[in-house]
């Protein structure tokens, strides 16, 4: 999981086991409660097994999670613009919904905002 997030489009997470499905997720602790205010979620590298529907939350313990601040349609380049920086330790972005047995991968997940609020 952690090639999501090694600044290298050519690694990723992808999932292996078995076919991606509606409530599966991808959790990231960043290193400092932050203020974010947009997500990038790239599958360049896997063009067919982006998330093709999703929901973003965020939590300050990893433990509680609230509403989803964000939901979307997915794409393989897919920039998440929040309406609103949230301030957040831990981000989960969970699958809402599959196109067939296509698989879910994260070639390079970026975050923007600002560190350590």
């Amino acid at each position: 999981m952690a090639q999501a997030i090694d600044d290298s489009p050519k690694t990723g997470y992808e999932t292996t086991l078995s076919t991606p499905y509606p409530g599966q997720w991808f959790q990231v602790e960043l290193p400092a409660t932050s203020a974010v205010t947009a997500i990038e979620m790239d599958a360049v590298e896997s063009p067919k097994s982006f998330a093709k529907a999703y929901s973003v939350q965020v939590s300050d313990d990893g433990e509680n999670w609230g509403k989803p601040i964000v939901t979307g349609i997915g794409e393989p380049d897919a920039r998440i613009n929040l309406m609103a920086p949230v301030t957040a330790k831990f981000v989960r972005i969970t699958l809402t919904g599959k196109q067939g047995w296509q698989k879910w991968a994260i070639n390079s997940l970026d975050f923007y905002g600002e560190e350590g609020m």
